[in-house]
């Protein structure tokens, strides 16, 4: 059985029982039906912004039994399915879609590969605390702010492809403690305090070339040096690095010199000169 609706909605919130029974909310009307649903969930064409409310009970999530269809008007998905704690299923998301802050966030039984598509901008918080997730989602260029998208996500082990636009990365993979990949920094991003802090087993990293402030790497590997931190990088930003408090943020570290970089071996922090960039 498929859930379509007709109305047109500006605004639309779908809320589930334990039995799977649904109610469609907005500003103007609300309409209720006990009928139960097994098939394809599809949210009603028209509306803007959708999610699922949060006076769904978890146990209403198992449900869901098919993927999650939105129609092609939907453009943010704010909270759709944050704090559905049970939920673990396919979704379809719009080309249209430009906002997915918080879309899965605390989705604690998520691990689908959910596909971004090219006109997303805000992924703020997107996977946070979703700590089953371990798929390599793609990142379209088009997203500019990605802080704190994968915060919490204590079982990720992904090579993620930052894309080329980003500029603001805060938090980013803060507490993700399985991974363990060389993840390069496009040279566009501005902002990243804690992306990688408290990665225990983060080994490598390649930052691009830019023109950025030695304040920009305070605490980007806050309690990550359990184990060699390698850094790959150009001579200028290298430099910086030796000025900033990139790992405890309250220690700058001493560097002594090696054939293609710096090294402190009081903290097993290794900066190489010689990595290769993309023209």
């Amino acid at each position: 059985m498929e859930i379509n609706f007709g109305t047109y909605y500006s605004k639309c919130n779908i809320i589930f029982d334990v039995n799977g029974n649904y109610t469609i909310n907005n500003a103007n009307m609300r309409i209720t039906s006990t009928n139960n649903w097994n098939g394809r969930v599809a949210f009603p064409n028209g509306i803007t912004l959708a999610r699922v409310d949060s006076s769904s009970s978890d146990s209403a999530q198992n449900a869901f039994n098919s993927k999650v269809v939105f129609p092609n008007t939907v453009t943010n998905l704010y909270r759709c399915f944050s704090n559905r704690r049970k939920f673990n299923k396919l979704v379809e998301i719009p080309n249209n879609v430009t906002k997915m802050e918080y879309t899965f966030f605390n989705c604690s039984n998520l691990n689908q590969n959910i596909q971004i598509p090219n006109n997303v901008t805000d992924m703020t918080n997107t996977f946070s605390r979703c700590i089953n997730l371990n798929q390599n989602i793609q990142i379209s260029n088009s997203v500019t702010d990605i802080a704190y998208t994968f915060n919490g996500c204590i079982n990720l082990n992904q090579n993620i492809q930052l894309p080329n636009n980003v500029t603001n990365m805060a938090y980013m993979f803060n507490n993700c403690r399985s991974l363990n990949q060389n993840i390069q920094i496009p040279n566009s991003v501005t902002t990243m305090p804690y992306s990688f802090a408290f990665c225990n087993l983060m080994s490598n990293v390649t930052i691009e070339p830019s023109s950025r402030q030695e304040s920009t790497y305070d605490y980007v590997f806050r309690n990550n040096a359990s184990q060699s931190l390698n850094i790959w990088t150009d001579e200028s930003t290298a430099n910086i690095l030796k000025q900033a408090n990139f790992l405890s943020g309250a220690v700058k570290l001493s560097f002594n010199v090696i054939d293609n970089g710096y090294y402190n071996d009081g903290f097993n922090v290794y900066i190489y000169t010689n990595a290769v960039f993309p023209s």
